[in-house]
């Protein structure tokens, strides 16, 4: 199974995380910028995407959501 993280973190603690996720998985990962999008290259066919992002006021953070 081929799968990749996209993450957003502010302070390191979600970047931590699915960075030992991403060992554990043997997937790549791929941060996403506070503005932009994420480079991610989909023509590798990704069986799973999970997404990291920290909760502000309830929801995702807003360069995830």
């Amino acid at each position: 199974m081929k799968a990749l993280i996209v993450y957003y973190s502010l302070t390191g603690h979600t970047k931590k995380l699915a960075g030992r996720l991403a060992a554990i998985l043997q997937c790549d990962v791929v941060p996403v910028p506070m503005f932009g999008s994420p480079q991610i290259d989909w023509d590798r066919k990704y069986d799973l995407v999970i997404v990291g992002t920290p909760i502000w006021f309830w929801a995702p953070a807003f360069p995830v959501s």
